[in-house]
This record gives C-alpha cells, structure tokens and sequence, in this order.
C-alpha cells in the first residue's frame, strides 16, 4: 500500500510540471492584459500583489485540475496497476508510449485481446529500455497465446526472458505454449526446469498442470503419478483430483473415476460445469473405444448425480443411514466401536497399478440363451 501511495504522489507530480507550462503562459498574458488596462478597480490599494499571487494560483490549480482530468486514467493506474509485481515501474509515466500500454492492458483486461495486441505492437515503435522490452514481450505473447496462436507466443515468452522479465512466469507461459503446439517434450523440460526454482503459491497449480501434459499424450500412469504429487504436496487438491479422475476413465477405473470424480466436485474444482463435460465427453469415448471394459457401478456406489446427506429417521434414537464416502466427517461403525474415518480409501487404494489389465464384466451375469451349454466356460476364455 505504501509503495502504491508513493507511485501515485510521483505521478501527480508528473502531472504538476506538465501544469507548469500553460500556468505561466496565461499568467504572462494576464499581466500583459493588467499591465495595458490596469488591474480591477475592486483591488483595494495595497492589495495588488495579494490578488495576483491569488489569481496565479487559481489559474495553475485549473490547468493542474485540466491535466489530471485528461491522464485520469494514468493516475489511476498509478495506484492500482494490473499486474504491479511483473510490471513494476515500467510503463508508470505520461508520455504517449505509457498511455498505449497503460491502454493496452486495461484492454487485454477487458477481454478485447485483438485491440490490445495492436496496442502492445504499436508500443515497440517507442524507444524502450530493456526492462521495459521485456515486459512488452511478455504481454504480447499472451495476446498471442490468448489468440490460439502458441508458435507466436512462445517467440515472445523467450523475447521476455532474454531482457530480463520474471522467468519464473515466463517459463510457465512458454510451457503451455509448447503443450498446445503438441511439443510436449520441450513443454515438459520446461516443467522440469521450473521444478528445481522455489516457486511462489501462484505455481501450486504446476504438478497437475504436468499431469495434464501426459493426459494430452493417454498416458494416464504417468499423469498419476503427477497428480499424486500435487495430492500429497497439498497443492491445488481440486484441479488434481479431477485430473486424477480423467486418468482413472483413460485406464478403465471406472469406480475409481467416479469416486474422484465426487471427490472433485466436493472439494470446489474451478469451472464444474466445464469439468462435468470433460469427465463426461471422456467416458463416452473410452465406452465407444473399449466397450468390453467394465462399465457398471456396484450398488453401493455414489450416485452419479450431486451427494445429498440423508435424511434422519424420525424415530427418537435412531441412527441415520450410513453413506460411505459423502461426508468428509463422517464415522463407520465397527464391532460395535465407532472408529474415524474419511470415509475415503487410501490412494494406493484407490487407484490400482496402471499396469494391471482394466475390469471386464463378468461373463456369468450374461445369459447366452442360443448356447447354454457354453455359459460354464468363461475361464477357458
């Protein structure tokens, strides 16, 4: 807040000298204008100088009042920079250069990436030092990014290293870029290069982002094994789980996928309408691509559509209905001792080796009425 406070007194100062210059003009004129005609008659003698010095005064308070009205949006900028900590003081003053950026980014804000992105590209005509150079960069390859165009993107991401911008966001941007341009190797050494810098909170997200890597190749034992990580880390526990879910689908675990699938809306996963249609259009093509897999639930399983908690008997003592896995607090009762419990298995658990071959119906609920003499012989397949 203190140094938001001492950016905006800089930039009213800034704004004071550009007030300076129409100020002395018009009390020039004026003291030509008094100096021909005299001063009012009002003026009392002895007074004169009282009044001049008041009407300077008034005349350098309109023009400094001019002047902020026209780079109001400059000033509050100044206070309350989109992005502060990446840009820093690059783009923080009135010349026309920082105008267009400072338009630009309101812009990109906004939602109207086109318009900024010819903003950011008008702003290199300007003489930039080479911070600036690389702040300039790094906003146009997320124009471009934004754009669906990550060839262009990650040019500027590298642009944005190269002089000097935060390589941490820089690395990360350019990442995704090369996901999206199907290069996963590359994308995934720059992963593994930002694995080993100590990553602020903004980055937790970084474990299931490389799970999602391996999802885009149907590698779903290796996208496991990252959202594990993030699980175990603590780090964006939604996200992974519903990447966890997408690799259950991609190997079969059908159980499993609706478990973590629960577990994901439960723990407020961004966006759940659009994860629902991920999940969903997920399993439909895993059903159309392996329909021997089994595809059933047993019983006992969660419903498909949101948990509601049971409702509890009338009767005075009666126990509610025990639903496993709904309630994060709830008990199960064995042996007549009430044990804690989450209500959820254990990862390993959870989710069988991706090595082990994914569940087939069992053959023997199928009755082949053309051959019954065959319905023994399901082994011998």
């Amino acid at each position: 807040m203190v140094d938001r406070f001492a950016r905006l007194i800089r930039q009213l100062l800034a704004a004071a000298l550009l007030a300076s210059p129409p100020a002395v003009v018009i009390d020039l004129l004026g003291l030509l204008i008094f100096s021909a005609k005299g001063l009012p008659e009002r003026v009392r003698e002895g007074r004169e100088a009282s009044f001049l010095l008041a009407l300077f005064l008034l005349v350098y308070a309109v023009c400094f009042g001019v002047v902020c009205f026209i780079l109001r949006r400059q000033l509050v900028h100044a206070f309350s920079r989109i992005d502060e900590k990446l840009i820093g003081d690059s783009f923080g003053g009135f010349s026309a250069r920082d105008r267009l950026f400072c338009r630009a980014m309101q812009e990109c804000a906004a939602g109207e990436v086109r318009q900024a992105l010819d903003h950011f590209l008008a702003v290199q005509d300007y003489e930039l030092n080479e911070r600036e150079t690389g702040v300039l960069a790094f906003y146009i390859g997320r124009c471009y990014q934004l754009l669906k165009t990550p060839s262009n993107a990650a040019y500027h991401f590298q642009r944005a290293r190269k002089y000097g911008f935060s390589k941490l966001y820089a690395l990360m941007f350019e990442a995704k870029c090369c996901e999206q341009s199907a290069d996963y190797d590359r994308a995934f050494s720059l992963y593994e290069e930002l694995l080993t810098m100590e990553l602020p909170h903004d980055f937790d997200h970084i474990y299931a982002d490389i799970g999602f890597l391996f999802i885009r190749q149907e590698r779903p034992r290796d996208a496991a094994h990252w959202f594990r990580q993030s699980l175990e880390k603590g780090k964006a526990v939604p996200y992974a789980l519903s990447g966890l879910s997408i690799a259950a689908l991609l190997s079969g675990q059908y159980q499993q996928a609706q478990t973590l699938r629960m577990r994901a809306l439960i723990n407020g996963v961004d966006a759940p309408e659009e994860y629902k249609a991920v999940y969903d259009r997920t399993l439909a093509e895993c059903q159309a691509q392996h329909p021997d897999w089994d595809w059933t639930l047993p019983e006992t399983a969660p419903p498909e559509a949101d948990v509601t908690v049971p409702e509890i008997p009338e009767e005075a003592g009666a126990e509610p209905e025990h639903l496993s896995g709904t309630l994060p607090d709830e008990t199960a009762e064995t042996g007549g001792e009430v044990q804690e419990s989450d209500g959820l298995p254990e990862w390993d658990e959870q989710l069988p080796e991706w090595d082990e071959e994914p569940p087939v119906p069992d053959e023997e609920q199928i009755p082949d009425t053309d051959a019954p003499e065959q319905q023994a012989e399901p082994e011998a397949r």
